[in-house]
């Protein structure tokens, strides 16, 4: 609001609006100065309307003000158009994950939040019987890429066909939260996203300048005992975000794959299934494409969205988002020099989070609570805009260092787009101060290169995130034909406390590094020599072999590189694994600060 009388005036607020419908302003009322502006707050609560019904209503501002001539300041009235929309369920954290040790009680909060117009009806389910229900992970199972080729086309080559995002006619930065088809009863959906909302211009795909796309395939994998399914699972249908579909209609053909080895490649996967859809040129939607497939028990289910080339009559952008996902999106193109899977956060885009889930039939997951766990309340009631705090409380008694528990509570309620909703709660049983075990870990690196090419300014800076571990390496000096710079990675700690003691192998690969000025270089000029700096009574740790940088040629760490192994009988326990970075990059790189995401995984 602003003042455009010439003396200081003092208004007040009233709503006025349909039945059904509640306005409060805040602050009601509010003194300006001439010339003076203030920002208020309008908030129009339409619980009691129908879901989707429009209704009118006002704020009028009231004054018996005066201009300095004595004529009266004139009242002012803001019309509104408010539309009732239905409950909407949040949950946070979106994890429970207790760490104690043995006969110990802990308790964790959990907030219940309806950002809806409606009021929120919500229980725990304790039988799933023929309920819908979507499943997210509880745990996560590391899927291997391939070495992305060395002559691959790079973003911003300039070249006709390259990874972009969609330069068609839709606004950057709109996200639309589309609807998902509903799913038929007794049914199960799994997936990755933490929203199924499509952001505008967020994917990626090999694509020209004018929106037009080459060949490209985006997929997700989807591993059973990750989603605590123990019994196969037979497909039923594919949902999908589109984020555009420009020019001419596109065909896209839904593939189901189990993968049969480790690494996500071609010759690993075998095709159960397939359907071909056409879409119609359109943007920001959700499509359900119905294909059948059945993955056995204990498998990997890889889902793909198989468009061909089109680069001269449509381009199609598979739907994503920013908002979060529990596994990697992926994306292969021929046209592009990537003819195998590559994680869309190794090519430089991390923010890429496809919107794809599956459906099908399994026996669900028991989701009775187990006898450690309890929650209070197991139902409520939440108003529009409002939140109930659920306790959760978590008891170790009779469990021994080194047990690990998991499970889902799963949360039915009347939000139309989340009808079930799984939080995975699990506890770990610790006795002896350390960490937990690692099965997956992202962690940015960040490289800056300096503006007069290896004088006194500049360093290179690697943090580990989300721990927020940073190292300083030595400024980068020059060389003769390159930038060097080497130092120390900060310790990983891999503690093996299964019984049976099969061994493990830990391993990273590095993305490219990307500039902020839009610069780029290979993330196989990053080199390394792995250690094992300690590790328990017992183990027998073994170090990778060394990897050196691939400068002027070579893969460096750009393909997965061993970090550390220990051998069945002798893995169980605490080991602290390190490294030396070495890194070394063409004299000629642009100066600026660039990021790439080293991935380090344990099997």
């Amino acid at each position: 609001m602003t003042n455009v009388a010439d003396t200081s005036v003092t208004y007040t607020a009233a709503g006025e609006s349909a039945d059904g419908v509640s306005v409060q302003v805040e602050p009601a009322t509010i003194t300006l100065a001439p010339g003076e502006s203030a920002a208020v707050e309008i908030m129009a609560q339409a619980g009691g309307l129908p879901i989707g019904e429009w209704a009118f209503g006002s704020v009028t501002w009231s004054t018996d003000g005066t201009y300095a001539s004595g004529v009266p300041v004139a009242d002012a009235t803001f019309p509104m158009l408010v539309q009732s929309t239905a409950a909407q369920l949040e949950v946070d954290p979106g994890e429970v994950a207790a760490e104690q040790e043995p006969d110990t009680v802990t308790e964790h909060t959990v907030t219940i939040g309806n950002t809806g117009g409606q009021g929120l009806e919500w229980n725990v389910v304790e039988e799933t019987g023929e309920q819908a229900i979507t499943l997210r992970p509880v745990t996560g199972t590391p899927v291997t890429a391939s070495a992305l080729p060395k002559d691959r086309t790079l973003p911003g080559q300039g070249e006709l066909l390259e990874p972009a995002r969609n330069s068609g006619t839709v606004a950057s930065g709109i996200q639309t939260q589309v609807e998902r088809p509903a799913a038929d009863e007794g049914s199960v959906t799994m997936t990755h996203s933490e929203s199924q909302a499509v952001l505008a211009n967020n994917t990626v795909a090999c694509s020209a300048e004018d929106g037009l796309t080459g060949d490209n395939g985006f997929l997700r994998t989807f591993t059973l005992t990750d989603f605590a399914i123990a019994d196969e699972f037979a497909v039923t249908d594919v949902s999908f975000g589109v984020e555009a579909v420009n020019g001419a209609p596109a065909n896209v053909t839904v593939r189901l794959y189990t993968l049969d080895g480790e690494t996500l490649t071609y010759d690993n996967l075998t095709q159960i299934g397939s359907s071909e859809v056409t879409l119609q040129p359109q943007a920001l939607q959700m499509v359900s494409v119905p294909v059948t497939g059945t993955a056995p028990a204990g498998s990997t289910l890889v889902v793909e969205l198989d468009a061909p080339s089109t680069s001269e009559t449509s381009g199609f952008f598979a739907g994503s988002n920013a908002e979060g996902e529990s596994a990697p999106s992926y994306l292969r193109s021929v046209d592009c020099g990537m003819p195998e899977p590559a994680p869309m956060s190794v090519i430089g885009f991390p923010d890429t989070h496809l919107v794809l889930n599956v459906t099908g039939t399994t026996d669900a997951p028991d989701t009775q609570l187990p006898e450690w766990l309890t929650m209070e309340p197991m139902s409520g009631t939440v108003p529009a805009g409002q939140t109930q705090d659920v306790t959760v409380t978590i008891d170790s008694a009779g469990l021994s260092a080194g047990d690990i528990e998991r499970t889902i509570a799963m949360l039915a309620s009347n939000d139309p787009d989340q009808p079930t909703t799984s939080l995975p709660i699990s506890l770990t049983v610790s006795g002896d101060g350390s960490e937990p075990p690692v099965d997956g870990a992202s962690q940015d690196i960040v490289a800056t290169v300096p503006q007069d090419g290896g004088g006194e300014d500049g360093s290179l800076l690697i943090s580990v995130d989300p721990q927020d571990r940073t190292v300083e390496l030595p400024e980068m000096a020059s060389q003769g034909d390159r930038l060097a710079t080497s130092g120390e990675l900060r310790p990983v700690m891999v503690t093996d406390s299964r019984t049976a003691d099969p061994g493990w192998n830990v391993s990273a690969q590095v993305s490219d590094f990307a500039g902020s000025d839009e610069g780029l270089f290979a993330g196989g000029f990053l080199g390394w020599a792995p250690s094992v700096e300690s590790s328990s009574d017992g183990q027998a740790v073994t170090p990778g072999d060394v990897v050196a940088p691939g400068f002027p040629s070579g893969e460096g760490l750009s393909v997965p590189r061993p970090m550390g192994s220990a051998e069945p009988g002798s893995g169980r326990g605490s080991a602290t694994l390190g490294a030396g970075l070495d890194l070394q990059v063409p004299m000629a790189t642009t100066p600026g600060v660039y990021t790439a995401i080293l991935t380090i995984t344990a099997l």
